[in-house]
């Protein structure tokens, strides 16, 4: 049985499906960033690097 700080210190992941136009707002807002996400297929991957390749070279 894990302890109280055993559970503290255990990272746990959530499993969420979001829209390509709200993931893209997202990153461009930088709300949340590459390193941050781990795409889980190579669709996802592509879409993430092209986000965060925009939001570089978007003017705001």
């Amino acid at each position: 049985m894990k302890t109280h700080k055993e559970s503290l210190n255990t990272k746990k992941y959530v499993n969420i499906q979001v829209t390509e136009e709200t993931l893209a707002r997202l990153i461009k807002e930088a709300n949340i960033h590459a390193i941050d996400i781990h795409p889980l297929d190579q669709t996802s991957k592509t879409f993430v690097w092209k986000s965060c390749l925009d939001s570089c070279f978007c003017e705001n």
